[in-house]
């Protein structure tokens, strides 16, 4: 992905699209979001939230330096 570019931001970024516990470490310690967005990278079927995404996402969250 191209999240090098939006490190250049002078701005806080809002980090939102794509995100799925396989790559949410990365995102976090590439961009350095203010915040993330999380919708169909944790979902089980469309609208409905996967516990068990939620739950790996989270572990990587905490594992992001």
């Amino acid at each position: 992905m191209r999240w090098q570019l939006i490190t250049e931001s002078p701005l806080p970024v809002f980090f939102a699209g794509g995100i799925r516990p396989e790559n949410v470490k990365a995102a976090i310690e590439t961009i350095r979001p203010h915040g993330i967005d999380l919708c169909s990278g944790v979902e089980a079927s469309k609208g409905v939230k996967d516990p068990s995404k939620l739950e790996r996402l989270m572990e990587q969250v905490g594992h992001a330096e």
